[in-house]
């Protein structure tokens, strides 16, 4: 067996406790009194080629169409801030949710998790990675009271962008509107902002990535150290 894949378990009762093989062999031991046993698990499948090709051949499901508009225009902000208001309450929970079957939707980039299963089934964080698939990363986090996150709002739209950003306007509106673009950002109108139940705001910044990569270049990220801002 090739060590890099498979798993050392060690079963104690019905539980199996995984951790990597670090020779190149397995042995299986069994002690009837404690049922305690150890077993090699293989954490690719021996036909993994032929999985792939499989799943490659399965159709693609065609996504239904979001509610919310993508162009970095006020029209399509003031649009979206309706929609979000009206329709879903102010939560973008509910509206991510409501359209899970559009490209907004949690793993929707992704085949189905049941034919990803029969390739990363056996590996160790499989299970860990199946309800990020579905419904996101979680971040536990301390509530903070309305009047303190409302003062950030404000003081993070008074603060503004980062001075990176603000030299280069052309620049960030650019990577914003490619964001926007693919779906990866909504425009929402920065005056009515506060009025988004739980919104906190996180000002921008450009950083220059220097590689040997001919994709390098700018990209925006979000800076959550300015003057009393808070983001989750």
């Amino acid at each position: 067996m090739n060590h890099h894949n498979v798993l050392r378990g060690l079963i104690v009762g019905d539980h199996v406790l995984k951790m990597p093989l670090t020779s190149r062999t397995a042995m299986t031991v069994q002690s009837p009194a404690s049922r305690v046993r150890c077993v090699a698990v293989e954490v690719w499948p021996f036909d993994l080629v032929v999985r792939v090709r499989s799943i490659l051949q399965l159709p693609i499901r065609q996504p239904s169409k979001p509610d919310f508009s993508f162009d970095l225009t006020m029209e399509s902000a003031e649009k979206n801030f309706l929609i979000l208001m009206k329709k879903y309450g102010g939560s973008l929970k509910a509206a991510l949710d409501g359209k899970h079957k559009s490209h907004l939707g949690m793993g929707s980039e992704f085949r189905p998790i049941e034919a990803l299963e029969t390739i990363y089934g056996n590996h160790p964080i499989w299970r860990r990675m199946v309800p990020i698939l579905q419904q996101g990363s979680t971040w536990p986090l301390e509530e903070i009271s309305k009047e303190q996150r409302l003062s950030d709002v404000l003081e993070a739209i008074k603060f503004g962008n980062h001075k990176e950003a603000q030299s280069n306007p052309e620049a960030i509106l650019s990577l914003v509107s490619k964001d926007v673009k693919h779906g990866y950002a909504v425009a929402f109108p920065l005056a009515k902002a506060h009025l988004i139940p739980g919104i906190l705001i996180a000002p921008m910044n450009i950083m220059h990535q220097n590689t040997i990569d001919r994709g390098s270049g700018p990209r925006n990220v979000n800076f959550l150290n300015g003057p009393k801002i808070v983001s989750e």
